[in-house]
């Protein structure tokens, strides 16, 4: 993507008057602008209905949250001075730890669980 098509585009984007292109964005559309939240929200439903199941970008956001902390903890529990529930604050931005601790517990699944559930859906795929 960033040697073929954001190259490509931010080039194009250069040549046309009146357009300005953000070479700064990682992601950008056609025209050489920063990609917008409603196309990513696009992007991540579409995938998740081709592939049978709902997917937001908070689910997302969500998920990486959830597998973040289990590994952390994982890390910790093995000797590693590290505070994973501080370590997910920083990473997702939030203010306060009360909101990591709370958004978590909300979705919080035992990580052997998930890991099963993981390992199922990825055995299934030919």
């Amino acid at each position: 993507y960033r040697s073929g098509h954001r190259r490509a585009w931010l080039q194009r984007a250069a040549h046309r008057r009146g357009r300005a292109a953000d070479p700064a964005a990682l992601f950008v559309n056609a025209r050489g602008a920063h990609v917008g939240k409603n196309a990513y929200q696009r992007v991540i439903s579409r995938t998740g209905q081709a592939c049978g199941f709902k997917a937001t970008t908070h689910l997302l956001r969500a998920t990486f949250a959830c597998m973040l902390l289990a590994r952390l903890e994982q890390l910790a529990s093995a000797g590693a001075a590290i505070n994973p529930l501080m370590v997910v604050k920083v990473l997702m931005g939030h203010e306060r730890i009360e909101t990591t601790d709370r958004y978590l517990r909300a979705i919080a699944v035992e990580a052997g669980t998930l890991r099963e559930v993981l390992d199922t859906l990825l055995s299934e795929v030919p």
